[in-house]
């Protein structure tokens, strides 16, 4: 049978990465194991399945993110991405953002909850997201009427403007569908709408799920035959747990190394055999200590002193 798996990325991002030290996430690992957990055991009897994965998404704008590194990181990540499986398996399908002035109703401070009349219009910038909905909803349909054979097809996304797409491909004998709705609230009640148009429900993601579904800090190794992947591909420094402490790592390790690549080697090497007075060495891989708040400064102090090393004419 097909597993055929749909990933709205931007919905998955903001309904359970933005915020936590999981961005780096491998979603194919994550959603495939969570389907073998959640989905009714007589829909997967197959014993062979034929995996096929289509992550929906689209290019950041420089112009209007809030990070100088939006733009590379999201394209580490879609390389990261596309390395890791083939051509036949993972396709990425890219929308685009619109840009421009709207007109808006101001609230009005004095009666908050109130939308009236004499609400002042004011102009402000609609960054939205475009296509992706429409690329969803057009994939689906097609793999459904073009293959007639037995597929279980599962929907990575909150969005219930999706619920008439659901109930069709549910209406298809050769069709049974899944739903994964991003987000961490273990208790939240199914929607009774998703749950009639489709074969089960999974209403969240716990930490320790995403944590098990990290690509490797650096990639090595691709999988693909048409696309050209420029190796290593490595997680960035602004997707780690402690962001502004990685990036501070970085940037005392940069000001005395002077180029990238002989940072990384820093911060991927065993533990740094250093005899430099009062410098002990990290109990583990530096690139492995920046999600929690302890450990991270536990790396600067030790960047830090190293770098006043180098500093001062040592070698590196």
């Amino acid at each position: 049978m097909i597993l055929r798996i749909y990933i709205d990325g931007y919905n998955l991002y903001y309904g359970s990465l933005k915020h936590g030290p999981h961005k780096w996430l491998d979603p194919v690992k994550l959603i495939e194991q969570i389907v073998r957990e959640s989905a009714p055991p007589h829909l997967l009897n197959a014993a062979d399945i034929d995996l096929k994965v289509k992550y929906f998404t689209s290019l950041v704008e420089p112009k209007v993110t809030f990070s100088k590194t939006a733009k590379r990181d999201q394209e580490a990540y879609h390389s990261a991405l596309l390395a890791s499986y083939s051509d036949d398996v993972l396709d990425i399908i890219f929308g685009y953002h619109s840009v421009r002035p709207y007109n808006q109703r101001l609230v009005d401070k004095d009666n908050p909850k109130a939308l009236h009349p004499d609400c002042e219009n004011v102009s402000v910038w609609r960054i939205e997201e475009k296509q992706t909905d429409v690329n969803i909803a057009v994939e689906a349909m097609k793999d459904a009427l073009t293959d007639t054979r037995q597929q279980h097809m599962v929907f990575v996304s909150n969005d219930t403007d999706f619920v008439r797409l659901y109930e069709t491909l549910q209406s298809m004998e050769h069709v049974n569908v899944g739903i994964v709705t991003p987000g961490f609230e273990e208790s939240r009640s199914p929607s009774p709408t998703l749950a009639r148009c489709s074969s089960w429900l999974r209403l969240y993601f716990n930490s320790e799920e995403l944590e098990a579904a990290q690509f490797p800090y650096k990639i090595t190794e691709q999988h693909r035959e048409r696309i050209p992947i420029k190796l290593p591909i490595r997680k960035p420094m602004e997707w780690f747990g402690q962001r502004q402490l990685a990036l501070e790592i970085f940037d005392v390790l940069f000001a005395a190394l002077r180029k990238r690549n002989k940072v990384f080697q820093w911060l991927e090497q065993e533990p740094y055999p250093t005899c430099i007075e009062g410098l002990e060495p990290l109990p583990r891989p530096a690139i492995e200590m920046l999600d929690d708040v302890k450990s991270a400064e536990h790396v600067l102090r030790h960047a830090e002193m190293y770098a006043a090393h180098i500093s001062n004419g040592n070698d590196s």
